[in-house]
C-alpha cells in the first residue's frame, strides 16, 4: 500500500483527476513515511516541493522524519536546500517591499563602515549576539531552518574577512550587505553624538539621527529578506504552515509539486490558501491525512455563517 501511494504521488497526468492524489489510513499505517519517501525524491531529482501542514508541531513531525530517512541513506547533499520555517519568522512589516522596489541608496555612513569590514575582521563578540539573535528567531528543532544555515553562510563570510572581495561567491553580496547594517546598527551610539558643524546655521536637524537609525533598522530587516530569498531560489524543499504559505517571501519560490499534511484537519480555506499561489507551477498536489481522525477546528461557531461548510475539510471533499 506505501508503495502505490508514493508511485501515485509521484505520478504525473494529464487530467485534472490525476493532478490530486490522497493519502490515507489508520494512524501507524504509513503516511507519514509515504511523505517523507516523496521529499527525498523530489530533493534528490531537484523538483522542488513545497510542504503545508496546520501546525508547527505537525511540520516538527515530518521533518523530523525526512532527517532520519536522509542520516540512513547517508545522501551526500544531506539536509542541503531543505528549508523549515516556523510561522513567526522574523518577517515584519517593515521587510514587505512591493517586487522589484528597493530601499533608497545607502547612506554615507554605512558606506563608510562597508568599506572599514573590507579591511577588518568582525568581532567574535559581535558576532555571537547576532547569531543568539537570528537562533532566537528560527526553529532549533533538527537543523533544517533557513537560519540556522544563513548562520553558517555568515560564519563563512566573517572566516574569509577582506578575502570576500576577491571571491566569485555570488552569495556574499547580500552576506556583507547584511553584516554591514548589523554593524551600523552596533555603532549606533555614533547615532545619538550631538551633531557639530562649523557653520551653526547649517545645523543638522534633531530628527536627523533618529531617522538615520529607523532607515538602518529597515535596511536590516531587507538584507535579512534578500539573503533569504538568495537561498530560496535553490531551495529543493521547503516546510512551512498552511496559514503561511503565501507569505511574500516564497513568492520567488516555485515548486513542481505541494504536499499538504494534516489535510484532513484543516478547513478548506487554509488549503486552499497553502496551494492558490503556486497554482501555475504546481503539476501535482497530494493530500494526506484520515478523516476518521479530528477534524478541522472552526471558532467562533455562532458567529461565523460559514461554520457549516468549514467543517468540511477539503480533504473529504475528494473521497
Amino acid at each position: 500500500m506505501v508503495y502505490a501511494a508514493v508511485k501515485s504521488a509521484l505520478s504525473v497526468g494529464q487530467t485534472y483527476r490525476e493532478f490530486v492524489t490522497l493519502v490515507t489510513g489508520a494512524p501507524g499505517t504509513g503516511k507519514t513515511s509515504v511523505s517523507a519517501t516523496i521529499a527525498l525524491y523530489r530533493s534528490q531529482t531537484k523538483r522542488p516541493l513545497l510542504i503545508v501542514c496546520g501546525s508547527n508541531q505537525g511540520l516538527d513531525v515530518i521533518s523530523n522524519r525526512i532527517v532520519k530517512a536522509l542520516q540512513f541513506q547517508n545522501d551526500p547533499q544531506g539536509a542541503d536546500g531543505i528549508f523549515q520555517f516556523d510561522t513567526e519568522y522574523h518577517e515584519e512589516a517593515e521587510t514587505q517591499f512591493a517586487p522589484r522596489i528597493q530601499a533608497v541608496s545607502d547612506t554615507e555612513f554605512v558606506m563608510k563602515i562597508r568599506s572599514d569590514l573590507g579591511q577588518m575582521e568582525i568581532a567574535d563578540q559581535q558576532f555571537t549576539l547576532l547569531r543568539l539573535s537570528i537562533e532566537a528567531s528560527t526553529t532549533q528543532q533538527n537543523g533544517l531552518s533557513l537560519g540556522s544555515h544563513i548562520i553558517k553562510r555568515l560564519e563563512y563570510a566573517k572566516w574569509l574577512g577582506p578575502g570576500w572581495l576577491g571571491s566569485d561567491d555570488n552569495e556574499m553580496v547580500p552576506l556583507w550587505t547584511f553584516l554591514t547594517y548589523q554593524e551600523a546598527l552596533a555603532r549606533r551610539g555614533f547615532l545619538f553624538l550631538e551633531d557639530v558643524v562649523e557653520d551653526p546655521s547649517v545645523m543638522a536637524d534633531a530628527g536627523d539621527s533618529a531617522y538615520m537609525l529607523a532607515t538602518l533598522v529597515s535596511r536590516r530587516k531587507g538584507a535579512w529578506r534578500e539573503l533569504q530569498q538568495f537561498n530560496l531560489q535553490k531551495a529543493r524543499v521547503v516546510l512551512c504552515t498552511a496559514s503561511t504559505a503565501g507569505r511574500k517571501l516564497l513568492r520567488g519560490f516555485w515548486p513542481l509539486t505541494v504536499l499538504v499534511e494534516e489535510a484532513s484537519q484543516l478547513t478548506e480555506t487554509l488549503t486552499v490558501n497553502g496551494i492558490a499561489r503556486i497554482l501555475g507551477s504546481v503539476k501535482k498536489a497530494v493530500l494526506s491525512g484520515e478523516i476518521k481522525q479530528l477534524g478541522p477546528t472552526v471558532p467562533s461557531r455562532n458567529a461565523d455563517e460559514f461554520y457549516d461548510s468549514e467543517t468540511l475539510p477539503f480533504f473529504a471533499r475528494f473521497l
